[in-house]
């Protein structure tokens, strides 16, 4: 089954909250120093937010794309839009 981009970015959201979860493990136990943490988790921070942003992006596109599909309705007031 192929996965959609949005399914991708999901997993990849995931993969990238858990590789800073160990990285805060591995800094608590001292195995990291403080400027290869804050280097290391800026970036993953950085990959994250870009992520997050396709993900709202795609998310709203669809959302959008559903609405549009939808019967034209009329409002409580009788109006079509």
């Amino acid at each position: 089954e192929e996965k959609t981009r949005l399914a991708y970015l999901y997993e990849c959201k995931e993969v990238i909250y858990e590789n800073l979860r160990d990285l805060n493990f591995e800094y608590k136990a001292g195995k990291l120093g403080d400027a290869d943490f804050q280097s290391v988790r800026n970036s993953m921070e950085e990959e994250a937010a870009a992520v997050l942003s396709e993900i709202d992006q795609l998310e709203n596109a669809a959302s959008r794309t559903r609405r549009a599909s939808l019967p034209n309705r009329p409002d409580k007031n009788g109006v079509r839009a």
